[in-house]
């Protein structure tokens, strides 16, 4: 089993990856809600690894990123 501490710095180190695709993109936390239909304060979480998220959220967000799922892994 995983290491609390090795899940909660890949969780971190996901939601700074998808922090940086949405800066890239030029997108606000509420341009994304309303892409993929996940309240701003939800994705706020996730960018800041408070929020375990389950694998058909994270398609939803890659293409409310217009990016592969696997773009939001790198360096994870």
């Amino acid at each position: 089993m995983m290491d609390k501490k090795i899940i909660e710095a890949k969780l971190k180190a996901f939601g700074k990856r998808m922090r940086e695709i949405r800066k890239q993109k030029k997108m606000t936390l509420v341009d994304l809600e309303g892409e993929v239909g996940i309240t701003n304060g939800t994705l706020s979480k996730i960018e800041n690894g408070l929020q375990n998220i389950e694998f058909i959220t994270i398609v939803r967000i890659a293409e409310g990123l217009g990016v592969d799922a696997k773009e939001l892994f790198k360096d994870v």
